[in-house]
C-alpha cells in the first residue's frame, strides 16, 4: 500500500499528453470540481451522494485518459481502471445478494476504450466504492441526526468488508483486495487481506497534494505487476457460453 501510494515504484518514460479529444477533457473537469472545490467541512456546498458517485467516475475517467496519453508504450501487464457508468447506486451483475453499491472500479485490458462501465460484475471488479455525505451540524433540538465524521467512516468500511466478500467469491485469484471509502472530499484507501485490513490516512481530493496522491494512487495501482494489485498470476479466469471457468498453471 506504501509503494501504490507514494509512487515509489519505478514508470516507463513519458512521452508528451496528447488527448485526443480536449474537450471531453474538459467536460469530465468539470463534472469532478464540484466534488473536489469542496473542503469537507463545508457542508452547505458539498454535492449530494448521487452527484458524488458522477464526481468520482469523472476524476477517474479523466485520469485515465490522461494516463493513456502520458504512457505509449507500457510494461506488459499493465490496466486500466473503469468506473461504473451511471450517476446512481447499482446492484453488479451475477450478484446473489441484494446488496447496492455506489461505485467500483473495474479491470480492463490497457488497449480498452476509456469509458464507464456499463453493467459491473464482482467477477471482474477491482475496488469498491463506498460514497458518504457527512453532515456535520450542532444539536439545536430541531435536528434530525447528528452525523459523526468517525462514525459514517466505518460504516463505510463496515459495508466494504461486506462486499469484499463477493469479491472473493467471485474471484479465485485474489490475494487480496482493495476498496476505497469516500467521505466527503476525504478519500481512504483500503487493502483487505485474508486475515486483516490496512487504511491510508486521509486524502483530501479538494487540496493539490490530495490529488496529486490520490492521482498517484491510481496510476500506480495500474502500472504496477498483477501480483502487486493483489492478483495470483498463475490462477486465471475464462469465460465462453457456457459459463466461467478457471485454469492453474
Amino acid at each position: 500500500m506504501e509503494q501504490a501510494l507514494s509512487g515509489s515504484e519505478s514508470t516507463p518514460p513519458r512521452a508528451p499528453v496528447t488527448p485526443d479529444a480536449t474537450g471531453e477533457l474538459h467536460e469530465l473537469a468539470a463534472g469532478f470540481y464540484k466534488w473536489t472545490s469542496v473542503r469537507t467541512e463545508d457542508v452547505p456546498k458539498m454535492p449530494v451522494e448521487k452527484q458524488m458517485y458522477s464526481a468520482f467516475r469523472d476524476l477517474v475517467l479523466f485520469d485515465m485518459r490522461c494516463l493513456k496519453g502520458i504512457v505509449p508504450d507500457p510494461p506488459e501487464g499493465c490496466c486500466v481502471l473503469l468506473p461504473y457508468s451511471e450517476g446512481s447506486n447499482f446492484k453488479p451483475v451475477y450478484s446473489n445478494e441484494s446488496d447496492k453499491l455506489d461505485q467500483v472500479l473495474v479491470v480492463r485490458a490497457w488497449d480498452s476504450s476509456v469509458a464507464g462501465v456499463a453493467q459491473p460484475k464482482y467477477a471482474d471488479t477491482f475496488a469498491v466504492v463506498e460514497v458518504k455525505r457527512v453532515e456535520k451540524v450542532s444539536f439545536d433540538g430541531s435536528s434530525r441526526a447528528v452525523r459523526d465524521g468517525g462514525a459514517v467512516l466505518q460504516k463505510a468500511r463496515q459495508q466494504l468488508v461486506r462486499y469484499n466478500r463477493q469479491i472473493y467469491e467471485h474471484q479465485h485469484n485474489r490475494m487480496f483486495t482493495w476498496g476505497l471509502t469516500v467521505c466527503n472530499s476525504l478519500v481512504r484507501a483500503c487493502l483487505f487481506g485474508p486475515d486483516r485490513v490496512l487504511s491510508s490516512e486521509d486524502i483530501d481530493v479538494a487540496t493539490p497534494e490530495g490529488r496529486r496522491v490520490f492521482v498517484g494512487l491510481l496510476v500506480n495501482l495500474c502500472l504496477r505487476e498483477e501480483s502487486r494489485r493483489g492478483y495470483i498470476p498463475t490462477i486465471r479466469q475464462h469465460e465462453n457460453p457456457d459459463g466461467r471457468y478457471w485454469t492453474i498453471r
